[in-house]
């Protein structure tokens, strides 16, 4: 059981097309692990996914290459129209979260198309 923080949720007819949750680990040290967990964990589902390689070696520890922007801690699993992406990411507070995010491509597309309609109807 992972507890989120946040979560979002997109809804095109009544159907969820992106949803988003969003993780704090309990002390930063620990962000790496939870995210291999989490990793792990939609692996054993999914398979082994797609990981962005860290760009460069670098001297700090993790926490301080993530927030600056030197360490990469991102995977995605994707078969055509769905796409899954886990990825470290820091907060407006530069706090470390880890996102888990779920888009079906079709239903985002119909999504887009009726917040457009949405929006020309406000003028």
């Amino acid at each position: 059981s992972r507890p989120c923080v946040e979560f979002i949720v997109c809804f095109a007819n009544d159907t969820a097309c992106q949803a988003e949750f969003i993780f704090e680990p309990e002390g930063e040290a620990q962000s790496v692990n939870y995210f291999i967990n989490l990793k792990n964990d939609l692996k054993s589902v999914y398979g082994e996914g797609e990981t962005t390689p860290n760009p460069q070696r670098y001297d700090e520890d993790n926490v301080t290459a993530i927030k600056n922007g030197k360490a990469i801690y991102e995977t995605y699993w994707e078969d055509g129209n769905n796409l899954i992406w886990a990825h470290i990411t820091l907060s407006k507070y530069s706090e470390i979260r880890i996102n888990l995010a779920y888009r079906s491509s079709y239903l985002f597309n119909l999504y887009q198309v009726q917040q457009k309609e949405r929006n020309k109807s406000e003028f």
